[in-house]
């Protein structure tokens, strides 16, 4: 072996002796155990103004965290929490597909657009900011899914108005069957 083998061997042997140094307790040193000077980095990173997901959805899209649901009615749902609407609207932009987004002085519009957790709902998606002020937005999800289409046999008028408990002039049926 030659020389420069020999000197790569002991650097080799002095890095491995150096890696398994134990610390001052470990070794009864008594004193305080030695510290890294190097601190670990964190798992994830943000950008400024990147938003993550809370645990409150409205038709399985999620909202941003600590966003709070105001209003969950048949159709729509109302939320507000921190964030400007430029954050809040970048965070809907990755999670929903299709449609047209648009970008206005006080709001940004989500029209015909699909949650990517449910593609066959439709969704309309209001962002604005919070009218007390401050970098929090308000948000409304609206559920526009059209209604199925009745089956072959229930497209005329009169059928469709027996499948609602009315005649065809529109009269109550049985007036026991309402609610």
């Amino acid at each position: 072996m030659g020389r420069g083998g020999g000197v790569a061997t002991g650097v080799l042997l002095a890095v491995a002796l150096s890696c398994n140094k134990p610390s001052v307790e470990e070794a009864g040193g008594g004193g305080r155990p030695e510290r890294q000077s190097e601190q670990p980095a964190p798992i994830d990173h943000l950008r400024p103004g990147e938003l993550i997901e809370g645990t409150e959805t409205a038709y399985s899209l999620p909202l941003p965290r600590e966003f709070y649901v105001n209003t969950r009615l048949t159709g729509f749902v109302t939320a507000e929490g921190p964030g400007t609407p430029e954050d809040v609207s970048n965070f809907f932009r990755a999670r929903v597909k299709d449609g047209r987004v648009m970008v206005g002085v006080a709001q940004t519009r989500f029209q015909g657009v699909h949650a990517v957790k449910e593609p066959a709902r439709l969704l309309q998606i209001l962002v604005e900011p919070d009218p007390r002020g401050g970098a929090r937005s308000r948000v409304t999800v609206e559920d526009v899914t059209p209604p199925p289409e009745p089956p072959e046999g229930q497209r005329d008028p009169a059928t469709r108005m027996r499948s609602v408990g009315l005649g065809e002039d529109g009269k109550v049926l049985d007036p026991r069957k309402l609610h």
